[in-house]
């Protein structure tokens, strides 16, 4: 008998390996299932755009002449026949894989996916759970990264709220780090695109973006965090510009001061 804790506790481990395992299972083949979809409808998309109707009302469409409304009707008309994945519908499965491992580390990617995923009524409570049972998991990465933005759907309250949760249980100096700098972008209210804080908020705004720093100064969180910062020291009309290191088409390394004295102009792009 003496040995019976020890194997209910092996049973148990084992049980919640295996459930672990599962889950991931589960979510990887319903993610796989969502983006199926949303490839399939783009691949729809191109082949309808690549027709010689739909080139041909674009360009009358363009003309901006007495027939261009109808040809943009037209090619709404076109485009709609296609029916696009909805969230909302996608939502209920996630939903339920949340709720078949509630409580246990397999909901959080459930749990995350709704939470970032707009245009349905899942978000919110995704995370209220989060907060209240998986603040402290490796796997709220994902969506402490989106802190910065979720503010504008499901309210900036909330996003504190959630983010304080992880900042007081989560043990990964990154993860903190992103929520701290999630909280700071969360201070104030939202007037158009403008935030307008008080004092305090302001305040507590330099706090949470001090503590961003300090948690993880290497991380992406803390590079944002100290944009500001940078841009006011080093980035003044007068000023040295910072050194830039890259490499060309044919892989040759250069530095910006390469080419001191010269013209030089750097175009920042980036392809979504």
């Amino acid at each position: 008998m003496k040995y019976l804790p020890v194997v209910l506790a092996l049973l148990i481990a084992g049980s919640a390996i295996a459930q672990g395992g599962s889950a991931k299972a589960d979510y990887d083949k319903l993610v796989k299932e969502f983006q199926a979809t949303t490839e399939a409808y783009s691949a729809k998309l191109k082949a309808i755009r690549g027709t010689d109707e739909y080139k041909e009302l674009s360009k009358k469409a363009r003309a901006r002449d007495a027939g261009s409304t109808e040809a943009r009707s037209k090619l709404r008309a076109l485009t709609s026949a296609v029916q696009r994945p909805r969230p909302a519908d996608w939502a209920e499965k996630f939903n339920a894989g949340a709720e078949k491992y509630a409580g246990t580390d397999g909901a959080v990617p459930y749990l995350v996916w709704l939470a970032k995923t707009r245009g349905h009524d899942h978000a919110s409570s995704a995370l209220d759970t989060i907060a209240a049972k998986h603040a402290a998991s490796a796997h709220v990465a994902d969506v402490v990264d989106m802190f910065s933005v979720l503010g504008r759907s499901v309210g900036r309250d909330k996003v504190r709220a959630v983010a304080t949760a992880i900042i007081e249980n989560n043990t990964n100096n990154q993860i903190k780090a992103n929520a701290y700098y999630g909280r700071a972008m969360n201070w104030g209210e939202l007037e158009g695109r403008e935030t307008i804080l008080n004092d305090e908020e302001k305040a507590k705004k330099a706090a949470d973006i001090a503590a961003c720093i300090k948690a993880d100064p290497d991380s992406i969180a803390a590079l944002r965090a100290n944009a500001a910062t940078f841009i006011k020291e080093r980035l003044q009309i007068g000023h040295e510009a910072p050194d830039i290191e890259g490499k060309d088409f044919d892989g040759v390394s250069f530095k910006l001061s390469d080419y001191r004295g010269k013209v030089v102009v750097l175009d920042f792009w980036g392809d979504w």
